[in-house]
């Protein structure tokens, strides 16, 4: 076991703050899901998951430990809690509902750090680190292959090559890059970036992974020579923005990238859109569907972005856009936030029928989303249930809309 201390002083004092008072639970989507599938493992709460690691931190830190001696948790005690722990999906929506303000984001990667240090997380977490420490993606794909989505493209793109310079960088993401079921954002996204005449580059097989799926596994060793080749390349660009599909590297460069690219402004494709929109540069058709949108958790609830996609999707012209009950900073996680799939593969489709059964409810024909991570949930779970509504990034969404303006 490790010396070291675990948590912040913060996080400490969050520990022993919470009353188990149970506000969490009902908020908490595994939970939910669990109560309707007896085969998902999990604790009755986010608060179950403090009170077992308070005591697992007690055991080794805490008064009666320094007095008396650590006492070492079991193998078989520290396998069960990094079952939870990884189960979870660090959405961050009991946190929101907390009335002590206990940011459980935050606290699970702390805690999946210590379980990393310890040796505690699943075998096949350690394939991420592997991945992106030889490919530089989390696929573990050859990167120089990065840019195949764009052959898909009706129009030519900029891709990075010595010299380049541009207005503007398109980062992708590694999901979005390489995955089949995702590709169509990223044609659909820069397909919109020409016809706004957007000066922009995407960097190919010089684009690394942003470190968010590291991050959040709970593995720091590896995140610094990401960060660093990834700002050096905008600074080499010249770039003044950089925009993304992906909420999740979103989160990330705006975490870690800003304060190194403090001149530098960053937008999520649903602000570039709303934007552009907004000043003219994109003109929409009327389209007639019943629409509802999914507030993706690191885009809504972790960066607070909820009227930007809404307003982008009232502006289409025929469109009936319905509410989901549980919306904006209440809305369900997909299922496939945290990295769940790698831990438990049967968790997101589970989870994602939170949101199925209230598609259901409101009668909408297709579901919007704004997040790689959700669209590709979401699309596994309809095959699962049967379900016959249309899932769509916003992108493709605004490009079906848009007026042909060659």
């Amino acid at each position: 076991m490790t010396s070291k201390l675990p948590l912040s002083i913060k996080q400490l004092i969050e520990l022993d703050a919470c009353v188990r008072c149970e506000c969490c639970r009902d908020n908490c989507p595994v939970y939910v899901a669990s109560t309707e599938d007896s085969s998902i493992e999990f604790p009755q709460s986010y608060a179950g998951l403090i009170k077992q690691y308070n005591s697992l931190v007690k055991s080794q830190y805490g008064l009666k430990a320094l007095l008396f001696g650590r006492k070492k948790p079991s193998e078989e005690e520290l396998a069960k809690f990094s079952k939870w722990m990884y189960n979870c999906t660090l959405c961050g929506k009991c946190g929101d509902f907390c009335p002590l303000l206990i940011q459980t984001y935050e606290l699970g990667i702390s805690i999946r750090k210590w379980l990393i240090e310890n040796n505690q997380q699943p075998e096949n977490f350690k394939l991420i680190q592997n991945a992106i420490n030889e490919s530089r993606n989390v696929l573990n794909m050859d990167n120089d292959d990065r840019e195949m989505w764009s052959d898909f493209m009706d129009s030519p793109i900029n891709v990075y090559e010595e010299g380049t310079e541009a207005e503007t960088i398109y980062f992708v993401g590694c999901m979005i890059a390489f995955s089949p079921t995702l590709q169509d954002t990223a044609v659909a996204f820069a397909e919109i970036l020409n016809k706004a005449k957007e000066d922009y580059t995407i960097l190919g097989p010089e684009e690394w992974c942003c470190g968010y799926p590291l991050h959040i596994a709970g593995y720091e060793e590896g995140l610094n020579e990401l960060l660093e080749h990834n700002i050096e390349l905008v600074k080499i660009v010249g770039a003044k923005k950089v925009v993304f599909s992906c909420p999740s590297c979103y989160l990330m460069w705006k975490k870690y990238y800003q304060k190194d690219l403090p001149e530098v402004r960053f937008l999520h494709e649903v602000e570039y859109l709303d934007e552009s929109i907004k000043e003219g540069k994109i003109k929409l058709n009327n389209t007639e569907m019943k629409i509802t949108y999914h507030d993706p958790c690191d885009l809504g609830r972790k960066l607070h972005i909820f009227e930007p996609p809404r307003d982008v999707i009232r502006s289409i012209p025929g469109v009936d856009f319905r509410e989901l009950p549980h919306n904006k900073s209440d809305a369900w996680c997909c299922g496939g936030g945290g990295d769940v799939e790698i831990a438990d593969e049967s968790i997101p489709s589970k989870v994602a029928k939170l949101t199925f059964d209230e598609i259901d409810e409101i009668q909408a024909d297709t579901l919007v989303t704004a997040c790689g991570a959700c669209k590709r949930t979401f699309l596994n779970a309809k095959r699962k249930y049967g379900k016959s509504y249309r899932i769509i990034d916003i992108a493709e969404l605004v490009l079906e809309s848009m007026h042909d303006e060659s």
